[in-house]
């Protein structure tokens, strides 16, 4: 059984244009719909007069859309990235004014910050145990 010669040729479509110089060329199908699609140019093989397509009103406006979308998209993370900022810096000021709060609370009872002992007179136990020459943490 022999399997029979099969020969394939493509198949490739011209555009036949005429230049204003009186010139006649052709361009391919595909290379005529490239440029249409990418508001390309060529030249006119005989005089080099430019030709091709221009942008359409249309891919001008969905070109600016999309940069528009693009530039929105980054500000929006811009402002996400703003408020997770904020949100944590409100908290660590909640937590300190918290613990700022405690403190006073403890030192308004008659609790020593430093040694965590009660005293009815806590300035004078400050003064005396905790006072300038004596910075380090005395806890007993």
């Amino acid at each position: 059984m022999s399997t029979p010669d099969v020969s394939l040729t493509p198949v490739i479509k011209f555009v036949v244009t005429t230049c204003a110089c009186g010139g006649i060329y052709a361009l391919t199908e595909t290379y005529v719909a490239k440029k249409r699609e990418e508001s390309g140019f060529w030249n006119c093989p005989y005089c080099q007069v430019g030709w091709g397509f221009v942008e359409s009103d249309l891919k001008k406006l969905e070109r600016r859309l999309a940069e528009e979308k693009e530039r929105h998209a980054g500000t929006r993370t811009e402002v996400e990235e703003k408020r997770r900022q904020r949100d944590a810096a409100n908290r660590r000021i909640a937590a300190q004014k918290g613990a700022l709060t405690r403190l006073k609370s403890r030192i308004a009872s008659g609790t020593c910050p430093h040694c965590s002992r009660s005293f009815s007179n806590l300035g004078a136990h400050a003064a005396k145990r905790h006072g300038k020459k004596n910075r380090k943490d005395t806890r007993q």
